[in-house]
């Protein structure tokens, strides 16, 4: 929909709600000036956990460790992990780095730790500045109420291998108790955070989020499952998933990132997997870029299933969106290759700025710096509002691209506000004719721009055919439809085609690259239904509105005769121009 600037988010704070934004490295001074806040913060944290367990720390004479030669994402051998039981009586564990207090474990130097057994109200915390842990999930069963059940306060890296055949638990249940409301999820961590391997971990998160790095989080293997009333997984300098099963079902956004530096926001990339996300809010939210290289996602949303305040791009993978508000928003869209079939109640891609509104058609000036530029892959859009909604540029070098778009006549299948550019690819977008708009041919490629004399129903296909009968395109139209814009290789100057839609064929020849007989044609501002003319042909009104009047009016006595022709004519009769009510539009091209 034009106009439509990005309608406000609620941000959150992160120095309030979601732990500072500190990375946890930023030089030796800052990690000193610190600790205290932390070793506070990890204090709190405890206490909120097995708080009527003995306070005496325990130690526990070391367990036998089973052989074993899987090697961690660390390449540590799974044999030389320090084992740790989890039990509502008690903690085993033994070993340098492990201390126990309560119902809570506590890592204190780097090194490999496998965890077995179940805490009802306890946590697993990590205190090791500087140093790379890697915590082997082994059937592990965590529950804390109040805070997080894993909670790394401090380290260089942390890895969650998923031992092969496990199921693991990490919970959080009530309101989070953190006195500086910082630690509000049920797996928190201020520093990086890899998941790995081939079992299963499943996070759940009564009240707020599921998984929280304050750096980089990247999920490479498992079968993670998350629930969250707030949001899914979070990374605020990066999001990275490279394989493994995620799904999420979240109350905000399912995936997000965000990082309050201007000079390097929040970033999310998708490499690889199976992503299932259920969404509140965004099915993916960051204020840097969002790149999918491949992956199979679906997503559904209450707003954007893929929101970017920057650029979101797509080279490979498949992207399902079954309901959104708006499929993909984004300053700049570009999609390069992969697949995205998408349902959306407003428009089905929307570039915009956020900082400003928009307009359509030259009816408003464009955005400076924002496009959609599809240059490959297959797009299906079934749209509520506009099908491609540009508020700068919109160019199409290639690629498959279908829409089914709008009923009322105050969107179009297509809409930008800035310039249009088609060279190549398969171009059927079917809409309302009342704000159609058709693309500007760039290379040797044709556009046709057909406004229909009725409302013809989805269902029946639509195809193109050229003179030898060849069938250049193809589209069945999920929903009405009375305008249609159509491109694909072979349409040619001089060439002439046969559009079929359902029973009704029209015959078509062009005589420059464009064809249009009523709509916007390319771009060029608010003209009722009209737009380029085909020579001797008279624009068609949609369904409802009168035919516009023929020849010239007689003039008043004694006043001079007309000009032989209106803005617009190139046959003899008269098609008038925006400030004549706005039937027609300048001629072919």
């Amino acid at each position: 929909m034009k106009g439509r600037s990005r309608r406000p988010k609620a941000r959150s704070d992160k120095r309030s709600a979601e732990g500072g934004g500190l990375s946890g490295r930023k030089g030796y001074i800052m990690k000193k000036a610190l600790s205290v806040l932390l070793a506070i913060a990890l204090c709190a944290s405890l206490a909120a956990c097995g708080s009527s367990a003995a306070a005496a720390d325990t130690a526990a004479a070391k367990t036998v460790v089973p052989v074993s030669e899987r090697k961690t994402e660390a390449g540590t051998e799974a044999a030389d992990a320090v084992e740790i039981a989890l039990s509502p009586a008690g903690i085993a564990a033994g070993g340098d780095g492990v201390r126990v207090s309560g119902s809570t474990v506590t890592i204190t130097a780097g090194g490999t730790y496998r965890l077995t057994g179940t805490l009802t109200d306890g946590q697993i915390a990590v205190d090791a500045p500087d140093a790379k842990v890697t915590l082997i999930l082994d059937g592990a069963d965590v529950t804390c109420a109040g805070s997080a059940a894993l909670y790394v306060a401090e380290a260089d890296k942390v890895t969650l291998f998923l031992a092969d055949g496990a199921v693991n638990y990490l919970t959080s249940s009530g309101e989070f108790t953190d006195p500086e409301g910082r630690i509000d999820a049920a797996l928190f961590a201020r520093d990086d955070v890899t998941i790995t391997g081939e079992g299963a971990l499943t996070v759940e998160s009564e009240t707020g989020h599921g998984i929280v790095s304050k750096d980089d989080l990247k999920v490479k293997g498992g079968e993670i499952t998350v629930t969250a009333a707030k949001k899914g997984l979070s990374g605020s300098d990066s999001l990275k998933i490279s394989g493994g099963s995620v799904t999420v079902s979240a109350g905000t956004d399912a995936l997000h990132a965000e990082k309050e530096d201007d000079a390097s926001p929040g970033s999310i990339l998708i490499e690889g997997g199976k992503i299932s996300l259920s969404s509140g809010s965004d099915g993916m939210d960051a204020n840097g870029t969002i790149t999918i290289t491949d992956g199979e996602i679906t997503i559904r949303a209450a707003d954007d299933a893929v929101h970017s305040d920057s650029t979101f791009a797509m080279s490979g993978g498949s992207v399902l969106i079954t309901e959104s508000y708006e499929g993909l928003e984004a300053r700049n869209i570009e999609i390069s290759g992969g697949e995205i079939e998408l349902t959306a109640s407003d428009d089905g891609f929307n570039a915009v700025s956020g900082s400003s509104g928009g307009g359509r058609g030259g009816g408003f000036a464009a955005q400076s710096g924002v496009d959609i530029l599809i240059s490959g892959g297959t797009i299906l859009i079934n749209a509520g509002g506009d099908g491609l909604d540009s508020n700068g540029d919109l160019t199409v070098t290639g690629g498959t691209i279908y829409v089914s778009g709008p009923t009322d006549n105050g969107n179009g299948a297509l809409d930008y506000n800035g310039v249009s550019s088609l060279s190549g690819g398969v171009v059927i977008a079917a809409g309302a004719a009342g704000m159609a708009e058709s693309l500007s041919p760039s290379g040797s490629q044709g556009v046709i721009l057909y406004n229909l004399t009725a409302v013809q129903e989805g269902g029946a296909a639509v195809t193109l055919s050229d003179a030898d009968g060849n069938v250049l395109c193809s589209f069945t139209p999920s929903k009405s439809y009375q305008s249609l814009v159509v491109s694909a290789p072979g349409i040619v100057s001089g060439g002439t085609y046969t559009l079929a839609c359902g029973s009704l064929r029209e015959t078509i020849t062009l005589n420059g690259l464009s064809y249009s007989n009523g709509g916007f044609g390319m771009g060029g501002g608010f003209g009722g239904w009209g737009g380029p003319a085909e020579p001797g042909n008279m624009p068609k009104p949609p369904e409802g509105m009168p035919n516009p009047p023929v020849g010239m009016p007689e003039p008043p006595e004694g006043m001079p005769e007309p000009p032989g022709g209106m803005p617009g004519d190139q046959s003899g009769q008269r098609v008038p121009d925006e400030a004549n009510g706005g039937f027609g539009g300048e001629g072919q091209r």
